[in-house]
């Protein structure tokens, strides 16, 4: 095997620069479509189109499952995309692609036969879900690792019985560079639709004696042979001199383009996450910022500000994994109906009053005309604060924070007058004690008087907000029934 200094200095440098990591178990499945070639189903891209093969295996299959391989994820899909845009992909990976007809039927054939199928993962973008990418147990199992020969004007020339061939040899050598392999012709009929030995005699004479570039074969040994039982097989080797090394690593993945209005999108998320300190969390990825990103692409700016804070408060202390946050989001926002309410709700506070599930509040609330529902809360809020609010003060013991630094301060100036007015005035605590620890920040940096720095602390107290009542509701409060009930609007 070729070491990474051996691979750096290829005699073909370019065919080690992007090597395609293949699932296997995805190769035996796109192989395995043509047990069924005998029986000639046909399937239609259109509905009064023409019938195509549906178990025949072509060059376009063969794109298009070697573009899906490469920008697949690590759970065998690919997300917020579409057809246009794997095409897209593929076009920029061959250096002769299939033609747009040819990529569309292949894509309907993949998913006619359960190779891959699609759902919708936002508004303008669909998930691609590759069904036998991942072995049985959600781990990738055994790869081929293809040269990105497989991509090239040449490699596409080559009649498609050798290009069916070389993918299959070479998951058959694997790493097992120096070994010769054999396989008997009755096998190969099935993979290669070739009855006459002197067919397949061809094909391996083909890739062992044409040099494919700078005098390098694609297959290092190449010929027939027969059994003991008298009968023809294959003798050949991968010529391992155009085969990459493997570097373990994700590197040999690529991530689908984003859309343009999602990009700019994805600029917002992230200096938002940046300024709320979010991006030290293990869920701060650029693979979660694109899917959220996509998710909330078109929606309303109350939508859009409602699930970034929900992301922020889910995110706190890393409690979650970025792929059940996401789950979380896509259940309690429901639809985009349900969202832009809960948004509405969130903002003026009623939210914070409910105690059962956000889904189930969201599908009851989600069928109110919008500018009803934002009257509705801004009329009960008063009535909820009322009945199952508690003061945010209980006495001037709320104003106070043990610190050292405060403790210093008491010393100077008296707090403790000051604390008894804000609680009168029935001003916010947190607000206080923040403006405290200017006032001490303050008094260290310039030596200012006690007495200039308590007109100051008064002065300042004025600006500070009034409390607002905390959310205490009892466990079983209904706050669904509650608006029917105590609403006017209803």
């Amino acid at each position: 095997m070729l070491n990474n200094t051996q691979a750096a200095d290829s005699i073909i440098n370019k065919l080690h620069t992007q090597p395609i990591k293949f699932s296997y178990r995805f190769l035996k499945a796109l192989f395995d479509i043509e047990q069924d070639y005998d029986n000639r189903v046909i399937y239609r891209t259109r509905l009064n189109g023409s019938g195509r093969l549906a178990h025949h295996v072509t060059k376009a299959d063969l794109q298009l499952a070697t573009t899906l391989q490469k920008f697949v994820n690590v759970n065998g899909e690919l997300v917020f995309t579409n057809r246009h845009m794997i095409y897209q992909q593929l076009r920029a990976l061959y250096e002769a692609p299939v033609n747009k007809d040819q990529f569309y039927a292949a894509f309907e054939k993949f998913q006619f036969n359960r190779l891959i199928s699609t759902s919708p993962d936002s508004p303008e973008t669909i998930k691609v879900i590759l069904h036998s990418y991942l072995e049985p147990n959600g781990d990738l199992g055994r790869f081929v690792l293809y040269p990105s020969l497989i991509t090239s004007m040449h490699f596409s020339k080559l009649p498609l019985s050798h290009q069916k061939f070389y993918y299959y040899a070479c998951g058959q050598q694997g790493d097992q560079r120096g070994k010769i392999l054999q396989i008997n012709f009755d096998s190969l009929y099935e993979l290669l639709h070739r009855q006459e030995p002197g067919h397949i005699r061809r094909i391996l004479v083909d890739l062992a004696s044409h040099p494919f570039q700078d005098q390098q074969p694609l297959l290092k040994v190449g010929r027939m042979e027969t059994n003991m039982f008298g009968r023809p097989k294959a003798v050949y080797q991968v010529n391992g001199a155009l085969l990459p090394s493997y570097i373990a690593g994700e590197h040999y993945r690529e991530s689908m383009p984003i859309k343009k209005g999602i990009r700019r999108l994805l600029k917002r998320l992230e200096g938002y996450f940046l300024a709320s300190g979010c991006d030290n969390e293990r869920w701060y990825q650029p693979a979660f910022l694109n899917e959220l990103a996509a998710l909330i692409k078109g929606k309303s700016e109350n939508y859009i500000k409602y699930v970034m804070g929900r992301v922020t408060k889910l995110g706190q202390g890393s409690l979650y994994k970025a792929s059940e946050m996401l789950e979380i989001i896509k259940s309690e926002l429901c639809d985009k109906a349900a969202g832009m309410r809960l948004a509405i709700a969130e903002s003026t506070n009623v939210l914070n009053y409910l105690t059962g599930s956000k889904l189930e509040f969201g599908k009851s609330i989600r069928d109110i005309p919008i500018g009803t529902f934002r009257r509705i809360c801004k009329q009960i809020l008063p009535k909820l604060e009322k009945t199952y609010g508690r003061p945010a003060a209980y006495g001037t013991l709320d104003y106070k924070r043990p610190s050292v630094e405060l403790q210093e301060l008491e010393k100077a100036l008296d707090l403790h007058t000051l604390r008894i007015m804000a609680f009168k005035q029935q001003l916010d605590p947190g607000a206080f004690l923040d403006l405290t620890q200017d006032a001490y920040r303050i008094w260290q940096s310039d030596n200012s008087k006690p007495s200039d720095l308590m007109n100051w602390l008064v002065w300042k107290m004025d600006e500070l907000p009034k409390w607002r009542m905390h959310p205490d509701p009892p466990s079983d409060f209904d706050l669904f029934q509650f608006i029917q009930t105590e609403s006017t609007l209803t």
